[in-house]
C-alpha cells in the first residue's frame, strides 16, 4: 500500500534493541517497547543499511504550540493513565519524531498524521470485546485484560481530543 510516498510492509517480531534480523535488513518499526526514544531511532539508523528507508509509526502526543512548554496537566494525566496499562515510554510527538531523526545520518524525512486511518480500531475493538464472547473472553483472562480493554476507552478519548496521534515517520539512511 502506498499513501503519500509511503510504502507500508509488515513488521517483523523482535525487540527494538536486540535486533533479531541482520543489519541492514530491519526497516519499519512500530514503538511500544519501554525503551528512550533517541536510543530506539538510533538502532533503526544503525541497523538500515545506506540508503535504506526506515519507517516508524506509534502512538503520539500532540505537537505543541509555540506558546507552549509542555502539554496540559489534563493530557499528561490521560497518557499516563494509558502508559501505565500498554507499558510505553514516555510520549512524543511526531515532530520530536522529526526532530530525533535530524540528528542522525538520515535524508528525505517525510511525516504524516494516520490518525484517522487507525481511529476505527478502537470502537471496533472495544465492539468486539463486549459482546458475550467478549465478556467471557475478559474474564477468563484476567484484570489485566480488564485494564487494556477500558484503555481503549481512554484511547479513543486521546484520539477524539486531539491530545493522541497515530504518527508515522520515514527517512532513508544516508549512503
Amino acid at each position: 500500500m502506498i499513501k503519500q510516498g509511503f510504502i507500508i510492509c509488515q513488521q517483523s517480531g523482535g525487540a527494538a534493541i536486540k535486533q533479531i534480523m541482520p543489519r541492514a535488513e530491519y526497516v519499519c518499526s512500530n514503538l511500544g517497547a519501554d525503551i528512550p526514544h533517541l536510543r530506539f531511532v538510533s538502532e533503526l539508523v544503525r541497523v538500515a543499511k545506506p540508503g535504506g528507508t526506515i519507517i516508524i509509526t506509534a502512538w503520539c502526543c500532540r505537537d505543541l504550540k509555540p506558546s507552549e512548554k509542555s502539554l496540559q496537566m489534563w493530557e499528561k494525566q490521560l497518557l499516563d493513565k494509558i502508559s501505565a496499562v500498554y507499558c510505553l515510554p514516555e510520549w512524543c510527538s511526531v515532530s520530536d519524531y522529526v526532530k530525533l531523526l535530524k540528528s542522525q545520518p538520515v535524508v528525505d524525512i517525510k511525516s504524516d498524521d494516520w490518525t484517522q486511518y487507525v481511529l476505527p480500531f478502537w470502537p471496533q475493538a472495544l465492539r468486539k470485546a463486549f459482546s458475550w464472547k467478549g465478556i467471557v473472553s475478559l474474564l477468563r483472562n484476567g484484570f489485566n485484560t480488564v485494564k487494556a480493554t477500558w484503555a481503549a476507552l481512554w484511547m479513543i478519548d486521546g484520539y477524539n481530543k486531539g491530545v493522541i496521534k497515530f504518527g508515522i515517520v520515514a527517512c532513508r539512511k544516508a549512503k
